[in-house]
């Protein structure tokens, strides 16, 4: 039961982190400012013949913003699992009875206005302060609370690594001929 549990969970979270690192590869190709802020922090914290590991996100804001703004941007799990309420509460203004059914619109969150200054803009800076990375609360790629995604660190880890070590190693462009648009379409990975 564990050893099905198990695939299970790595299977569930295969598709949106690779999902995501492609989105981020694709933002790279739409903002090549962006790409080249990446190289240059990239080329001036990690020597060309070493490998980025996850003790590098410190010193590698910028880069981590970029992670961060692509899971905000390109939300690909845009409704979190659902979830049912054990008693009668109140979220905001809305009496909610117990035994009701919730879902969190992930992409709506993420490019709702109220929290998020130009969300339909790819702005790395959002998640900086200081020269330092925030979590700002409506950032929830994961979900939120206490049943929020298992995988959320082992995930996060894993797209800032290989982000970083594409990154590290090559400029993503696409040929002359090739229009550089992509088509969003909303859905799970």
């Amino acid at each position: 039961m564990l050893k099905g549990n198990f695939q299970s969970l790595l299977g569930a979270g295969s598709s949106p982190t690779q999902a995501t690192i492609k989105w981020a590869l694709a933002s790279m190709i739409l903002y090549p400012e962006v790409q080249e802020k990446v190289h240059q922090e990239l080329d001036s914290i990690i020597a060309k013949d070493s490998l980025p590991s996850w003790s590098d996100h410190i010193n590698l804001p910028y880069t981590l913003a970029v992670v961060y703004e692509t899971l905000r941007q390109y939300s690909t799990v845009p409704i979190s699992m659902l979830r049912c309420t054990a008693k009668r509460c109140k979220i905001a203004s809305y009496d909610i009875p117990k035994d009701s059914i919730i879902m969190t619109n992930i992409w709506g969150v993420h490019h709702d206005p109220q929290y998020w200054e130009d969300p339909s803009s790819f702005k790395p800076e959002r998640f900086l302060q200081n020269g330092k990375v925030i979590r700002p609360p409506a950032f929830i790629p994961f979900s939120y609370g206490k049943r929020n995604c298992l995988g959320e660190h082992m995930a996060e880890v894993e797209i800032f690594l290989y982000f970083t070590r594409l990154m590290q190693r090559y400029i993503i462009t696409l040929p002359d001929n090739v229009e550089k648009k992509f088509n969003e379409v909303l859905g799970i990975a």
